[in-house]
């Protein structure tokens, strides 16, 4: 069963696929019966495209080119500050402006009446804008820019006039654009630099003042000197202090011994043996014999001693009050010493706090005079340089030539156009006749 139903199917889609087949030579057989209507719809699109090259007025291009030019030139730019440069974009927007447009109209369309002159959309259609490649395509903003404008009008007169005139007007009007910030600041930079160099003038007078009216070398030769006899009157304070115990001490002992003491001494002796031996070679009487038993000789001596001990205690009563004498002095002065020190010490840190200031004070403005300064050297050279930032370096000239049309190109595509539409034509009028013919 399946043997015999096999080859049925295939003859089915054996005829399936014949049937869906596209036979060329049915078709150039087709398009050689309608070659005329070909030709036809080709003739009809060449006359056409022949009417509209005819009909259309041949219009004359001018062509004018400007450079942009950073404000500050390179060779006097040595921080690398350049201009104030717009990217490509930006002049594409303020070359075709409204505003811009709308006053080149009013002046070169000015002999013709409202209605006859051109549109923005007119103008924006005549006028093409185009930059240099290299700014196109550079990634970062250049620092020169050449732009190429180019207006197209019937009249090659009005079109060089047009061109002329809007470049006069984009100069004077987008000049200020490319300024840069140094040059368009330059009376407050020149403010600036007045009040800075006052303030320097004062702080320098501030300064001088300071130091004349106290030497800080001065002040502290002085507080040097200070310090070496404080230390010199605090020495001898310490050993006055260690010195006076012992003898106080001393003191107390002498006193102790010398009331222990008497001030004279009795001294009892009878006759010496000299005077006896006289006596002996007289002769005496018994009671002269007597008499001169009973002889005996009392004196009162000074003590040694005693006075000993007095002048030992006179004279250390007499270093201790000259050493609570030194003591006391060396207090004083030691305190008046350190108070003296104090003082001179807090002032010659406030000397040397407001010199510090004061010096701070002129560094700083001394480098913003110097950065102003070197900032108004240069926004007066860019207020120099910077009012010419546009430079027409290819002039608009009259042309004797109009803008070719592209005629030819035109022609093939209407002839392209004909043949295709001919072609299209032919192989519909085919298909209808032949379903006719198979409903027939």
């Amino acid at each position: 069963m399946d043997k015999e139903t096999h080859p049925v199917m295939c003859n089915d889609f054996d005829g399936w696929r014949d049937d869906s087949e596209i036979d060329l030579v049915d078709i150039i057989d087709s398009l050689w019966k309608h070659k005329k209507l070909i030709v036809a719809f080709i003739a009809v699109c060449l006359v056409c495209a022949s009417a509209y090259l005819t009909v259309t007025p041949r219009s004359y291009e001018s062509r004018a080119t400007l450079l942009f030019l950073p404000p500050i030139p390179s060779e006097i730019d040595t921080e690398g500050r350049g201009g104030v440069m717009l990217t490509p974009d930006t002049y594409i927007t303020l070359a075709t402006a409204e505003d811009l447009l709308n006053d080149v109209i009013n002046r070169a369309y000015a002999d013709e009446k409202t209605e006859d002159r051109p549109t923005m959309d007119d103008m924006r259609r005549k006028m093409k804008v185009q930059l240099a490649k290299s700014a196109e395509s550079a990634k970062e903003i250049p620092n020169q820019m050449t732009m190429t404008v180019s207006f197209k009008d019937k009249d090659p007169k009005r079109a060089m006039d047009a061109l002329n005139i809007w470049s006069s007007l984009f100069i004077k009007r987008n000049a200020q654009h490319f300024v840069d910030r140094a040059g368009s600041s330059f009376e407050f930079i020149g403010e600036s630099v007045k009040t800075v160099k006052a303030d320097l003038e004062k702080t320098e007078d501030k300064l001088l003042a300071a130091q004349r009216a106290d030497s800080i070398p001065m002040l502290k030769a002085q507080l040097q000197t200070t310090e070496t006899l404080y230390s010199e009157f605090l020495s001898e304070y310490n050993k006055d202090v260690v010195a006076l115990p012992p003898l106080m001490a001393k003191a107390k002992a002498a006193e102790k011994l010398l009331s222990l003491e008497r001030e004279t001494k009795s001294l009892s002796k009878g006759m010496s043996k000299e005077a006896l031996w006289n006596f002996l070679s007289k002769s005496l009487s018994d009671s002269e014999l007597k008499s001169l038993r009973e002889l005996n000789i009392e004196e009162e001596l000074l003590n040694n001693q005693y006075s000993y001990l007095k002048k030992v205690l006179a004279d250390t009563q007499l270093e201790i009050s000259s050493l609570n004498a030194s003591i006391k002095d060396l207090k004083a002065k030691t305190s008046s010493l350190k108070k003296e020190h104090a003082a001179m010490y807090a002032k010659l840190l406030g000397m040397e706090t407001e010199v510090a200031r004061l010096e701070r004070e002129k560094t700083t403005l001394q480098e913003s005079y110097v950065d102003l300064s070197k900032k108004y050297q240069l926004s007066r050279i860019t207020t120099v340089e910077a009012t010419d930032p546009i430079k027409i370096v290819e002039k608009p000239i009259q042309s004797r030539k109009p803008v070719s049309r592209g005629g030819l190109k035109i022609l093939c595509l209407a002839g392209l156009l004909g043949l295709f539409m001919g072609i299209t034509a032919s192989l519909l009028m085919e298909m209808i006749s032949r379903k006719r013919e198979q409903e027939a």
